[in-house]
C-alpha cells in the first residue's frame, strides 16, 4: 500500500494558491525520509504550475536537534509568508500556538495545512485544513487483499502494488479557495440550464461528474 504524498503536497499548496496566498513556507521535519521528500518535490511542483517561482528559503528544514519555536520564529520574521504547510501534525500545531501568541489572525493573515487527519486537527481552536492519508482505508485494502490471497491459495501469483489518493479536509485554518473547473465545456456546464447544456452536447452523467464532491479516496492498482 502506497500513499500518493507528492499529489497530496501538490492539492495543498494548489488549494493555498487558490485562496490567495502568496509565499507558502514548507515546514519538514520529515526531510531524511522518502515520504518528507515527495511532500517536497509536490510542492514545488504546484508553484511551478501556478506560474510561481519556487523560493528554497521558504523549503524549511527543522532538525531533530534544533529549537522548534527558536527556527519558527526566524522563519516568521519574514512578514511575506502568508501560508504554512507543514508535514504532521504535531508541527502544524505548535506552529499555531506560536502563531496566535504573536497575535496572528488566522486564516486572514496566515494559512495552515498538515499531513495526517488525526484528531488534534479537529478540536484545536481555530481547526486546522489537513491532507488526509486515509489510514482506516489503507489497513481494510490491506487486510482484504492478504485474506483473498490466502484463501485463493496461490502464494506464487505476484504481488499488488496500490496507491492511496489523499484528499483535503477543508477547516478554519484556510480561506475559501477560488473554484477551477476542469475545461471550458466544464464552465459551460456549471453556468447553464439543462437545455442549454443539451445543446451544448454535454451528456448529463459527464456533468454530474464534474460537479461531483464525494471524498472517496481514489485508488489504482499495478502488478
Amino acid at each position: 500500500m502506497v500513499v500518493d504524498d507528492l499529489e497530496g503536497a501538490h492539492r495543498a499548496t494548489s488549494h493555498l494558491i487558490r485562496s490567495g496566498c502568496k509565499r507558502i513556507a514548507l515546514i519538514s521535519i520529515l526531510d531524511n525520509l522518502s515520504v518528507g521528500k515527495l511532500i517536497v518535490e509536490g510542492y514545488r511542483k504546484a508553484m511551478l504550475d501556478s506560474g510561481q517561482p519556487v523560493d528554497e528559503e521558504l523549503i524549511v528544514r527543522i532538525g531533530g536537534k534544533e529549537d522548534f519555536e527558536t527556527a519558527m520564529k526566524f522563519v516568521l520574521s519574514d512578514k511575506g509568508i502568508d501560508a504554512l504547510l507543514c508535514l504532521e501534525e504535531s508541527s502544524a500545531i505548535r506552529s499555531l500556538v506560536l502563531l496566535k501568541q504573536m497575535n496572528y489572525r488566522i486564516p486572514e493573515e496566515m494559512s495552515i495545512i498538515c499531513f495526517t487527519n488525526g484528531e488534534l486537527p479537529k478540536y484545536v481552536s481555530p481547526s486546522i485544513t489537513t491532507i488526509s492519508q486515509h489510514g482506516k482505508s489503507i489497513g481494510e485494502i490491506s487486510a482484504r487483499l492478504l485474506i483473498d490471497r490466502i484463501e485463493g491459495g496461490d502464494e506464487q501469483s505476484p504481488y499488488q502494488t496500490k496507491t492511496i489518493k489523499t484528499s483535503l479536509r477543508e477547516r478554519e485554518s484556510t480561506r475559501r479557495a477560488r473554484r477551477v473547473h476542469a475545461s471550458s465545456s466544464g464552465q459551460i456546464a456549471l453556468s447553464c440550464g439543462s437545455r442549454f447544456r443539451d445543446a451544448c452536447g454535454l451528456r448529463t452523467n459527464r456533468f454530474r461528474r464534474l460537479t461531483d464532491s464525494s471524498e472517496t479516496p481514489p485508488t489504482s492498482m499495478a502488478n
